[in-house]
């Protein structure tokens, strides 16, 4: 690719950015908080441009990509973008803590498989996430209430293409309970974890009168910010909760024409619509 933009004369003017979109697909990655599922790999090159060669350690949140590609395209970003361009670190020689007010970043999950409402913040000491656990929506705890599921629930969570049911029979072993329970049992509401000391997020301090201080401190901090940036559960709205389910798998596991044609008819739809929200936004 950068050989192509070379022998077209556009590498010094496109910018290259290398990254991820999740973290692996295993227990405590993707669809969670810690580390291995919010933690991307980020590369950017802007050849003529950007000082290369550069570590910034400023936290990112991939959100920022899009007021940082619309500002160097010369468009003011629309006012209801709450990520901030990264056009100033780009600009900069500096490296290490380039932006001193980037020194966390928030991150959040609504529905994915089994999950429930999450919302965290990162910062270079913690992590500390909040499960939003309502009874409606916490589909994790609504199966894993037991250390050993009985039949029922086995068949319940087969019938719903649980990914992990291998895990699920060996329950009952003495040895992999404490492991399955931190990969799919219900937790607390809320988990801090000292990412220094513990890099894995094993040990949940948030009970811990040593780290109370921090706890407090991180909370308001993130409570702050989703507020700041109009985060409905933290306004206290249900939206998330009342939007429908679009696509659900047949119980047989097949999917007919009809059922792709519709999507893709519904895909269309919502793209065209995004397009022309972002069209007035420009105007």
């Amino acid at each position: 690719m950068l050989d192509h933009l070379a022998s077209t004369g556009e590498l010094e003017n496109t910018v290259v950015i290398v990254t991820s979109d999740n973290g692996m697909g295993a227990p405590r990655a993707k669809g969670d908080l810690y580390d291995p599922g919010t933690r991307m790999p980020f590369a950017l090159m802007w050849k003529g441009k950007a000082k290369g060669g550069r570590t910034v350690t400023d936290f990112v949140n991939l959100a920022d990509v899009a007021p940082t590609l619309i500002e160097l395209a010369g468009i003011t970003p629309p006012k209801e973008m709450t990520a901030r361009s990264l056009v100033p670190i780009i600009k900069s020689d500096a490296e290490g803590r380039v932006d001193p007010t980037r020194d966390f970043v928030v991150v959040g999950i609504e529905r994915h498989d089994t999950c429930y409402p999450m919302r965290a913040i990162r910062t270079d000491e913690y992590l500390l996430i909040r499960n939003d656990a309502d009874p409606k929506s916490n589909r994790r705890d609504d199966f894993w209430n037991t250390p050993t599921p009985p039949p029922a629930k086995e068949a319940e969570i087969r019938e719903k293409g649980f990914h992990y049911e291998p895990l699920m029979r060996l329950f009952s072993n003495p040895e992999i309970l404490p492991k399955s329970l931190l990969a799919f049992g219900p937790r607390p509401q809320w988990e801090l974890y000292d990412v220094r000391n513990d890099p894995w997020e094993l040990k949940n301090l948030a009970a811990d009168p040593a780290h109370a201080g921090a706890l407090d401190a991180l909370k308001k901090r993130m409570d702050d910010y989703l507020v700041g940036t109009g985060d409905p559960r933290a306004l206290g709205a249900a939206k998330f909760d009342q939007y429908p389910h679009y696509g659900e798998i047949p119980k047989d596991d097949t999917v007919t024409l009809d059922q792709i044609t519709a999507w893709k008819k519904f895909e269309a739809g919502s793209n065209q619509r995004i397009r022309a929200e972002i069209h007035g936004a420009q105007q």
